[in-house]
């Protein structure tokens, strides 16, 4: 495992270790806790970017189908598409 070493203010790590004490309900130490935060952050960026793009293919061609749709384009009869 890769360390690397964070610079931050005095200010700044007190404001971390407020939020931590309100919003880190694990008890992770910062290390793990800062860790998580970015790992997730990058995450939700790529998703952003990920709907960003299916909106704009959606765009181009808003065509929809419903479950049961999908289910014959799959050769499946209705109850396997679960319709009873």
């Amino acid at each position: 495992m890769t360390e690397i070493t964070l610079r931050i203010a005095d200010e700044d790590l007190d404001y971390l270790q407020r939020y931590m004490a309100k919003y880190n309900p694990e008890g992770k130490n910062i290390a793990d806790f800062v860790r998580d935060y970015v790992l997730e952050k990058i995450e939700d960026e790529m998703d952003l970017k990920a709907l960003q793009i299916a909106l704009e293919e959606f765009k181009e061609n808003p065509t929809t189908y419903s479950h049961a749709e999908i289910g014959e384009m799959l050769g499946r009869n209705k109850v396997e598409a679960g319709v009873r």
